[in-house]
């Protein structure tokens, strides 16, 4: 056949943009290996930089740990010795004076305080109750906290008088939310040796409406009959 018109592949081939040519490949693998050499030595020498950055900063690191582990050591020592943050006592706390009031104020604050806090941590609307109506699981809380600010209240002091007035205040609190059995415990730890005798009648008072309450008539008769007795011979005293 002519040659005008016909098909030469193997010249066809040698002029395609395909074309391969295999006198390349070692020259393609070099320049691919010298590249990967040049970001590998790159990436060495940056990481040197970084270690040299590192080393230069080390003692300044190890400078703010060690002073880090000396602010928390002196922290602790501080909190330690903090002063008792509750309020100072009134001078005067017997029941009836403006300064029990204060006291009782101050538990019925921490009581609400912490019913508000029982129920900011059980936010997912599945407990029931509210702060003035809650449930028995935050109002146990509760109790147990004002009981806590009593109990840190009467550490306080040396005085068994003032004692035995928080004592009395904590009965009454407990008496005005209904809690006989609170009552109860209280009274009953008292030393009646340490008390007054209006003290005492305060208390027996106490203690024998919370065992009527839990129909408790033998031990609310005897309380009972303790404080009459005793408030008669207070009043024969004062004739």
């Amino acid at each position: 056949m002519p040659d005008g018109g016909g098909y030469n592949g193997e010249e066809a081939t040698s002029s395609s943009p395909l074309t391969f040519h295999s006198e390349n490949i070692g020259q393609w693998s070099s320049k691919q290996e010298g590249l990967f050499d040049e970001q590998t030595r790159r990436a060495a020498q940056q990481i040197k930089l970084r270690q040299a950055k590192l080393r230069r900063l080390r003692p300044f690191i190890l400078a703010g740990s060690g002073l880090l582990v000396v602010l928390v050591i002196i922290a602790s020592i501080m909190l330690a010795f903090v002063p008792d943050q509750l309020p100072p006592l009134p001078g005067n706390i017997t029941l009836g004076s403006a300064g029990a009031v204060q006291v009782a104020e101050d538990a019925k604050n921490v009581y609400r305080e912490q019913i508000q806090k029982f129920y900011n941590k059980h936010n997912d609307g599945e407990v029931s109750g509210t702060i003035d109506n809650p449930s028995e699981d935050a109002e146990k809380e509760a109790l147990s906290a004002m009981s806590d600010y009593f109990d840190r209240q009467k550490d306080r002091t040396d005085d068994d008088s003032v004692k035995t007035d928080l004592s009395i205040i904590e009965m009454q609190e407990y008496s005005y939310k209904g809690k006989p059995n609170e009552i109860i415990r209280v009274g009953e730890s008292l030393d009646t040796d340490k008390m007054s005798e209006l003290q005492k009648i305060q208390v027996w008072s106490l203690l024998s409406d919370a065992y009527y309450s839990i129909h408790d008539y033998d031990n609310g008769n005897r309380y009972f009959d303790l404080a009459i007795s005793s408030d008669m011979e207070e009043d024969d005293e004062t004739q």
